[in-house]
């Protein structure tokens, strides 16, 4: 990963660039020495991506990349096997990544991007998705930078999805910073922060060490600019503490010209000034020029405000040599800015006449670059509006897929509730009519019971009835024999009645 520092006023916000490295942190000398003693060009690259991660001099590592990519070249042309051509293409690619960063670095755009698409074709010919998100996230911010905010934002997209997609929590930490930089320099500073903050998340639960110091230096940077001074010291601080740990010169030169601005506004000027020197020394030693005008024009302010004519005038004379050997307007109109006022302390009307005019030059560049930015501006509102839309029906249509899912599983659980009440109605029924019927088996039972004890009781009495009827007859039948002993018979009262 190479930082670079991109400014806003006279902070400095840091942009991270992505390159591909497997190997650990080695002592360069023992390194160089097995790249000597090295057998095999495979192994030979191996160590030369290596050397070229941990060299910082942009007068060394590039010498060590062109190794790298004769190397690549010569193992592709020996015709070898699939698995060892995908490795030299990979290592062609990762070299020309590399140039295409130096190129950047440099201010030569066009050559930058012709060497990341030429790294990002060789990697998707072989289906390196790790390699093409990092050129993608390299190729967004020169289009970030370029104006081109669609290109910038299809690129940070793009990245953003398959670092995902791989699980690259390092890519996804890196794109979402870079997204929190194009936020900031559209005036999103929420946004930005909202982005710079997830960035840190991702960071400190991979203990990715300089993305942690670059996001916090941001975020600090991100609330000076909505005048939250406080909160944005308090992230400085804890920046700083990270690039001191690994002694991150230019890290620590970059926060420390942020606190250095934060102390200025609150016009802590010892404490202010105090940190522009160290900012300034730390620059000047690894030949940062850019960031060179910015901090000596802001001790040049500081002494000013302090009423040291003389010292701010070397001061100042220092950012505008640095910003007339870079030669960008913005670096030229900061630092003529600062010497027009110098030069009218100190009575020289003619050299403040002459500041003024350069600086309404450069002012004039930066207008005209203004109107740019605002129309840009404009386009990236409209685009994530449009974005923004899109993903509003997108998320509108999902809603409606999980709401008829919802409808579905409520209609379901409504019909298995009713099937319940149903069947438990059911049981509730079959235990009713069971208890009523077995109710009236009992009331049944007891019936024939009571008919049976009844029948036994008549069947007595009628026997009973039986026995005295039977006694009656007896005593009829007895008497009427009786009485026809004494009674003269029918047939001997006829006869004498018809006289025989």
């Amino acid at each position: 990963m190479i930082s670079l520092v991109t400014k806003c006023g006279k902070k400095i916000f840091i942009f991270l660039f992505l390159s591909i490295s497997l190997s650990g942190q080695v002592n360069t000398d023992s390194l160089k020495l097995a790249l000597k003693n090295a057998k095999h060009d495979t192994t030979r690259c191996a160590i030369l991506t290596t050397l070229i991660e941990m060299e910082m001099d942009d007068e060394v590592w590039p010498k060590f990349n062109e190794q790298l990519l004769k190397l690549a070249h010569a193992g592709l042309a020996a015709n070898p096997s699939k698995t060892i051509k995908i490795f030299y293409i990979k290592q062609k690619a990762y070299a020309f990544n590399n140039i295409g960063v130096l190129a950047n670095s440099h201010g030569d755009a066009n050559k930058a991007i012709i060497y990341y698409n030429k790294a990002l074709e060789l990697q998707e010919e072989i289906k390196d998705k790790l390699g093409t998100a990092n050129t993608l996230n390299n190729i967004g911010y020169v289009y970030h930078h370029l104006g081109d905010i669609p290109k910038a934002l299809e690129c940070y997209h793009k990245c953003l999805k398959i670092s995902e997609e791989i699980d690259n929590k390092v890519g996804v930490s890196t794109v979402l910073n870079n997204l929190g930089l194009l936020y900031v320099n559209q005036d999103e500073t929420a946004k930005a922060i909202e982005y710079y903050k997830r960035s840190l998340k991702i960071c400190e639960e991979i203990n990715d060490v300089q993305g942690i110091g670059s996001a916090l230096n941001n975020i600090g940077s991100a609330y000076d600019n909505v005048k939250e001074g406080n909160q944005a010291m308090e992230y400085y601080n804890k920046s700083l503490n990270v690039y001191k740990t690994y002694n991150d010169k230019l890290g620590i030169a970059t926060v420390l010209n942020n606190i250095g601005l934060n102390y200025h506004e609150k016009n802590k000027l010892k404490e202010a000034l105090n940190c522009y020197l160290q900012s300034l020394a730390l620059h000047e030693e690894i030949m940062n020029e850019s960031d060179i005008v910015y901090t000596a024009s802001n001790i040049a302010t500081l002494k000013l405000h302090q009423g040291l004519i003389d010292e701010a005038y070397v001061y100042a004379m220092k950012s505008y040599t640095a910003a007339i050997e870079l030669g960008y307007p913005d670096n030229i109109n900061t630092a003529a800015n600062i010497l027009r006022i110098v030069y009218r302390k100190q009575n020289k009307y003619k050299e403040a006449l002459e500041m003024y005019e350069l600086e309404i030059k450069m002012r004039d560049s930066i207008n005209n670059q203004e109107t740019k930015r605002l129309a840009i501006k404009k386009q990236f509102q409209y685009t994530y509006e449009k974005q923004a839309a899109q993903d509003s029906i997108k998320h509108a249509e999902e809603q409606k897929v999980k709401n008829a899912e919802l409808l579905a599983q409520e209609a379901q659980f409504s019909q298995e509730k009713t099937q319940r009440f149903v069947l438990y109605g059911g049981l509730v029924l079959v235990i009713m009519l069971s208890g009523f019927v077995f109710n009236r088996f009992r009331v049944t039972q007891k019936q024939k019971a009571i008919i049976a004890e009844q029948k036994v009781h008549v069947d007595l009495a009628y026997d009973k009835l039986h026995v005295k009827n039977k006694e009656v007859m007896d005593s009829i039948s007895y008497a009427r024999r009786i009485q026809n002993s004494l009674l003269p018979t029918e047939k001997y009262i006829s006869k004498k009645l018809n006289g025989r």
